[in-house]
């Protein structure tokens, strides 16, 4: 998987590798920056970033071949945490108990994609376009329970993790207004397609042993979750 991601990050940096880093490169005449020879630098958040315990972000760059095409790169993380606990109170015992599950997620992604404008001469513009993507997921939770409410000593049961790494397409639609010609709003949707390798592993601590682990392949197709972001071209 190692190498896929050294070719994937080789191929996207001689795309932009001739990228002069300078403001004087827009005109700032025109009504927008989609010409050829403009590039920019987007940063863009999902829908789900306003669910607690979430975060997700999309860094890309994009180049313009012509007036109509463009190249985009990108770096999307999305990182998530959660925690919950549970107490139980029996009416006929003087016991009570008590659990909690914690869990993490981590999903890094590499995209490069081929986008088209059909009009580049007004402030909102509608792009669509597509590439290849892979990526990197980890997901990591435990089970504690606590058998006395006098005690804050949490036990640990049960952990299971899973980690995967996928290949797949990307497609995007989206619209593009420009606050000013170097200085734009975007909002986009999109699906995916990906060939995707997982493996789960769980452990019974009170033996401690690997009482599951479980290799697994899969195709999907899913639609992606909104995108509102910035792009500032130089």
């Amino acid at each position: 998987m190692k190498m896929y991601i050294k070719i994937f990050i080789c191929l996207a940096t001689l795309i932009f590798i001739n990228i002069p880093i300078s403001a004087q490169d827009v005109n700032r005449d025109t009504l927008t920056s989609l010409s050829k020879g403009s590039k920019a630098l987007l940063f863009e958040i999902d829908q789900n970033l306003y669910i607690d315990s979430y975060i997700g972000a999309i860094i890309s760059v994009k180049k313009h071949f012509t007036d109509h095409s463009s190249f985009r790169f990108g770096l999307s993380t999305t990182i998530s945490y959660s925690s919950e606990e549970n107490k139980y109170i029996y009416e006929d015992s003087w016991t009570n108990d008590a659990s909690k599950n914690e869990g993490n997620s981590q999903i890094f992604t590499l995209s490069l994609e081929y986008l088209y404008y059909p009009i580049t001469n007004k402030k909102l513009s509608l792009f669509f376009g597509g590439g290849p993507s892979i990526s990197y997921n980890h997901t990591f939770t435990k089970q504690y329970d606590l058998e006395n409410w006098n005690s804050n000593d949490w036990d640990e049961q049960y952990k299971s993790s899973r980690n995967g790494c996928s290949l797949g397409l990307i497609g995007s639609i989206g619209i593009e207004l420009f606050v000013v010609n170097y200085i734009s709003l975007i909002a986009e949707y999109g699906f995916t397609a990906t060939y995707s390798y997982t493996e789960d592993k769980s452990k019974n601590m009170s033996n401690n042993a690997y009482s599951y682990e479980k290799e697994s392949k899969s195709f999907r197709l899913n639609s992606q979750s909104k995108k509102v972001g910035l792009s500032f071209y130089f």
